[in-house]
């Protein structure tokens, strides 16, 4: 259950390992356990679509399973797309689109990454809000 830099170094130290794993965590939020300098989703909620657009430049170059691509999109923009609906379900269309071609899902889903993005970035802008309205 790894959440975040201090229970890495308390595990590494507890059990001697050379790595940790982490799930969860990092499906939520990629850039989890980056440290200091590293992107900060409560002021740069934009950050969540930017690192699922370099997941999928990632997913180009070393291909996975649709389904795999799908929850990660979900898992770290899971909040936002709560509040876009409309983005959710392109987001959710991908798969029927796509029929199966990985190059064509990776197109529609950095189409809608994109879109929520720009959201995001113009609400932040117009109503200096960085959270989803829950």
């Amino acid at each position: 259950n790894i959440r975040n830099l201090e229970d890495v170094e308390n595990c590494l130290k507890y059990t001697g390992a050379a790595a940790v794993m982490s799930a969860q965590t990092l499906l939520d939020d990629p850039t989890a356990l980056q440290g200091p300098g590293g992107p900060n989703l409560e002021t740069e909620p934009e950050q969540c679509a930017r690192s699922m657009l370099e997941y999928i430049s990632l997913v180009e170059k070393h291909p996975t399973k649709m389904a795999c691509i799908h929850m990660h999109m979900h898992g770290c923009m899971r909040d936002w797309l709560a509040e876009f609906t409309d983005l959710r379900e392109e987001l959710n269309l991908v798969p029927r689109r796509a029929k199966n071609n990985l190059t064509v899902a990776c197109g529609l889903y950095r189409d809608v990454v994109e879109a929520v993005e720009q959201r995001i970035l113009k609400i932040k802008e117009a109503e200096n809000r960085t959270t989803p309205i829950r």
